[in-house]
């Protein structure tokens, strides 16, 4: 999707137009699919999330997965469910965090995203730590590691240590 179409759902400029392949019409000018719409929503959450807005983030990455479940992309939804798993845990619903992650990553390992089968696990793992599970927590962490080791992207994690 271009950052146009992005920067309009952003600020909000988007409807549906009561089709029912859930096709968005933005503007008057663009059109979303539901697998666009749903991933736009998702890094819509991802900006908010990152500027501190943790309801706001939350709202979006929840409609984002209704969108993708609904119309069927199942292979969209790890990054909507792992990033709202952290926004949840961050709100301190730990065990509502631990059913979107493991949902991201089962959906990450059936579509072989690595990347996000890491996230998830490294980030259950940041999770298990604050509700004080250290094994589980050094476990998790470990599994995500040395996913990313293997796809040589060790530095992703580091900011979180």
């Amino acid at each position: 999707m271009d950052g146009l179409r992005c920067a309009w759902l952003v600020t909000g400029r988007y409807r549906t137009n009561g089709n029912p392949d859930l096709c968005i019409e933005v503007g008057g000018v663009f059109t979303f699919t539901a697998d666009q719409l749903g991933r736009a929503l998702t890094f819509h959450g991802m900006l908010v999330f990152r500027e501190g807005n943790y309801v706001k983030a939350r709202s979006a990455f929840e409609e984002g997965i209704d969108i993708l479940r609904e119309a069927g992309e199942e292979e969209y939804l790890p990054p909507a469910l792992i990033f709202c798993g952290i926004v949840v845990a961050l709100m301190g619903e730990f065990s509502h965090a631990h059913g979107l992650m493991d949902e991201g990553v089962q959906l990450a390992r059936a579509h072989n995203n690595r990347w996000f089968m890491a996230l998830g696990q490294f980030d259950q793992g940041c999770i298990a730590g604050q509700e004080g599970n250290l094994k589980t927590a050094y476990e998790r962490m470990q599994e995500g590691l040395s996913i990313w080791r293997e796809l040589k992207l060790i530095h992703v994690s580091l900011p979180s240590l």
